[in-house]
């Protein structure tokens, strides 16, 4: 995941005014998202602005790294957090993403970026400085997968970033209704302009100053949204003939019967073309997010870095040889001027990266460039690959000009052992070479242990004391058993796989530190017990340290290289997974229903996606969302509601919530996780005090 960093000034008489104030403070966040390089630059754009870029950058695509703000031969800016997984855009394995988009918009015409942004299928946050018309684009996905913040006060100027940080700005999120563009000819910010996506209903626009930190101009020319909804499908009414209609009155309880129903709808035509259509649909949806990747882990790269190994991207395939993995992976040594260079390195001692910056090159990093107006950038500063000693682990893929494939873990799972997660592990099997691990990462939370008439302060230091038995005892929580049921069933489908069960334990101590040094933060500015409890357990879940769960033998320490994270955010909100949908079919039927579905998927990248973006992509990790591509939701949302889940009574959870994913995972062999009821993260890890009511606001942020 990259951290992609903006900040617009009006240029004033003194000096200081323009300086970024903002960025010192953000500069850490920013790095940790992308550890693999950081650059900054500051520009004065004409007379009138000043414009400060910082990028960081996790590389994942292309056969090499690619720096960030990319500047072309026309001197516009880009920066581009995201992934082009499908569509026109799909990229090439030989060009990274960012490099290609940077080509589209510079041949455009200014009024042809929102265009191009319509035929991307895959997340992404951008900012792009058009210098020559002086027009600031920026926007995130339709379905907003990626963080993207904003503030603007007559001090600090306009910012745009990808994590913020509680007392610095008050910021919020970008709402993802479109592309907005800043035009820099005129004398203030006044206001700024909407590209509006065509999906987003004419209410929402009328009240979108709401939600921004700018006045807006919507303007006419909408943009194709990749979200293919039928609207002529919205209102059919429910088919009394439909195969669960007979069983309103029987009721579906106890495993035999569940075992028979999941049986029975599998044979119906209807269904079974559906169920069908959603595997195919995952099953892509899962395969090029496991496979488009650099192939090599976290551990390997940094082992690289050190000893100036370059190497190349592969898109890899499960039918890959490995001698042409070899050859086309990595290519050896210190031929490129950009590999591991100290942080301290002048810009003059360095090849530079454009024509551009070749005839421009001075000692004091500065570079005065014309084209009908003036343009100054200023390289402020480079850290390109951070020095690190090469671990143990990590040195057994090298010796000396002789590399060998990395084998270790590349993708792991935040895994409750749910149905959500679990078919996400199935599937990922499919498209992961055998010869690498799968790391399925499983949290839990201690609790408060009641300990008689002792006193507290006495029980804490008990703990600390307690054998393997106690401890594990003491976390097993919801989550750690269903985690191990479900690993029970995939190794039985998938016996020559490596599963890595990696049991994440949080004590309560290390919560606290952590949620204060650094979590509270990545939530901002989301505030509530909710924000808090999901924010804390998806932080500690993908840091990925914990101990690994051995056939023989003691539990041994480890933390996962995995630089690709699935998770299954958006399933419930498509499927009908929520108590809520059950509230809404008895309040308002099937129409009810349906209008909490939409509205879910209509908010879940302000109430979920920015946060859990900020939160994963703090350990450098990149979080993948297979169950929220285009196809998958373009799908789903063309279905009637009693196609996706069936809330009667006669339908208990573990079977008529998310009944369609259900009758996916029962197809694809999961008949575990295929009848097990939904249960919150948070409650399932254990993190969470159910005292609480989740919408308040949490006073421990």
């Amino acid at each position: 995941m990259c951290g992609i960093y903006c900040c617009l000034k009006c240029n004033a008489d003194n000096r200081s005014s323009r300086e970024d104030i903002v960025l010192p403070k953000l500069r850490d966040y920013l790095k940790h998202r992308g550890p693999d390089c950081f650059s900054e630059y500051a520009i004065d754009v004409g007379c009138k602005w000043s414009v400060s870029f910082a990028g960081s950058v996790l590389w994942m695509q292309g056969f090499q790294l690619t720096m960030q703000p990319l500047i072309d031969d026309e001197y516009n800016y880009l920066l581009w957090n995201g992934d082009v997984f499908n569509g026109s855009m799909v990229n090439q394995e030989t060009l990274s993403d960012t490099v290609k988009i940077s080509q589209l918009f510079s041949k455009g015409n200014g009024t042809e970026i929102p265009v191009i942004l319509s035929s991307i299928q895959g997340p992404y946050a951008f900012i792009y400085l058009d210098v020559k018309r002086q027009h600031l684009y920026f926007g995130r996905d339709r379905l907003g997968r990626h963080s993207l913040l904003w503030s603007s006060n007559s001090e600090e100027g306009f910012v745009l970033t990808s994590v913020g940080k509680r007392n610095v700005l008050d910021f919020k999120e970008v709402p993802t209704v479109g592309i907005f563009m800043v035009d820099m000819n005129s004398s203030d910010l006044g206001h700024i302009i909407l590209y509006p996506w065509s999906d987003i209903s004419a209410e929402t626009l009328l009240n979108i100053d709401q939600e921004c930190v700018l006045k807006v101009e919507v303007s006419s020319q909408s943009v194709q949204s990749p979200i293919i909804l039928d609207r002529n499908n919205r209102e059919k009414p429910f088919d009394s003939k439909h195969p669960l209609n007979q069983h309103d009155t029987e009721g579906v309880i106890g495993v035999h019967q569940i075992r028979d129903f999941m049986e029975k709808l599998q044979s119906d035509s209807d269904i079974k073309k559906s169920v069908k259509k959603l595997i195919y649909l995952l099953r892509n949806a899962v395969r090029v997010r496991v496979q488009t990747h650099p192939g090599i882990c976290k551990e390997c790269l940094e082992c690289t870095k050190h000893m100036n190994v370059k190497t190349r991207a592969h898109k890899l395939t499960s039918e890959c040889s490995d001698t042409k993995y070899q050859q086309e992976f990595l290519h050896c040594f210190k031929d490129d001027p950009y590999e591991a260079q100290p942080s301290e390195t002048s810009l003059t001692d360095i090849e530079p990266r454009s024509s551009h910056a070749k005839a421009c090159m001075c000692s004091e990093k500065e570079l005065i460039m014309s084209h009908g107006h003036s343009t100054c950038l200023k390289h402020t500063d480079v850290e390109e690959c951070l020095q690190s000693e090469p671990t143990t682990y990590s040195k057994e893929m090298w010796t000396t000009k002789n590399p060998k494939l990395c084998h270790h873990s590349k993708v792991g799972i935040l895994f409750s052992g749910g149905l959500d997660s679990t078919i996400l592990a199935a599937l990922a099997h499919e498209f992961i070479p055998l010869g690498e691990p799968i790391d399925l990462l499983n949290v839990a939370f201690e609790r408060e242990r009641k300990e008689g008439n002792q006193n507290r302060k006495a029980a804490r230091e008990k703990k600390h004391v307690r054998s393997s038995e106690e401890k594990e005892v003491t976390y097993l929580v919801p989550d750690r058993i269903t985690g191990k049921n479900a690993l029970d069933d995939l190794k039985r489908l998938y016996p020559n796989r490596q599963w890595n069960f990696v049991q994440i334990d949080v004590t309560q101590e290390e919560l606290s530190i952590e949620r204060d040094r650094v979590i509270s933060d990545l939530i901002y500015p989301l505030n509530t017990v909710l924000d808090e409890s999901l924010g804390c357990a998806l932080w500690f879940a993908s840091r990925c340290e914990g101990h690994l769960v051995q056939q023989s033998g003691p539990d041994t320490r480890y933390s996962s290289p995995a630089r690709v994270l699935l998770l299954g955010m958006g399933a419930d909100e498509l499927f009908g997974g929520y108590k809520r949908h059950r509230t809404a079919f008895n309040l308002g039927g099937w129409s009810g229903l349906r209008k909490e579905l939409e509205l879910d998927l209509a908010r879940i990248s302000t109430r979920n996606l920015g946060r859990d973006n900020r939160i994963v992509s703090d350990h450098g990790c990149q979080g993948r969302l297979p169950y929220l591509d285009e196809s998958v939701v373009s799908y789903i949302s063309s279905l009637q509601p009693w196609e996706r889940c069936y809330p009667k009574p006669a339908f208990p959870p573990g079977v008529g919530d998310k009944l369609l994913l259900r009758l996916a995972a029962w197809k694809l062999g999961l008949q575990y996780a295929a009848v097990l009821p939904k249960r919150a993260f948070q409650f399932g890890s254990r993190i969470a005090n159910s005292k609480e009511k989740a919408s308040d606001v949490s006073s421990r942020l």
